[in-house]
C-alpha cells in the first residue's frame, strides 16, 4: 500500500493463509495491518513494507498465551487509490 491509499476491510474474526488484515495485539495502542501465515505452530503476521525496521515480522505459537491476546477485527476487501 501507499500514502494515501485507502483500505477498506471486511469485518470478520478469522482469514485465511495471505490475508491481509487488520489485527489487534493486546497491550499495543492500536490496530495493525499484516499479511497473515498460518501455521500448524501458530500464526505469522508479516509486515507489508519489510524493509523497514521498525516493522518486523512476528510470530504467535498456538500454545503460548500471547496467541490468545491476537484478535482478528478484519480482512482486506478492497483498496482505492487516487490516480495523479
Amino acid at each position: 500500500y501507499m500514502p494515501g491509499d485507502v483500505v477498506i476491510f471486511e469485518k470478520k474474526s478469522n482469514c485465511k493463509n495471505g490475508d491481509v488484515c487488520a489485527i489487534f495485539v493486546d497491550g499495543e495502542k492500536e490496530a495493525i495491518i499484516r499479511k497473515v501465515q498460518k501455521t500448524e505452530n501458530g500464526i505469522i503476521l508479516i509486515p507489508l513494507r519489510q524493509h523497514r525496521s521498525a516493522y518486523k515480522v512476528r510470530f504467535f505459537n498456538n500454545e503460548s498465551q500471547d496467541f490468545y491476546f491476537l484478535k482478528i477485527l478484519g480482512v482486506a476487501c478492497e483498496l482505492r487509490r487516487k490516480i495523479p
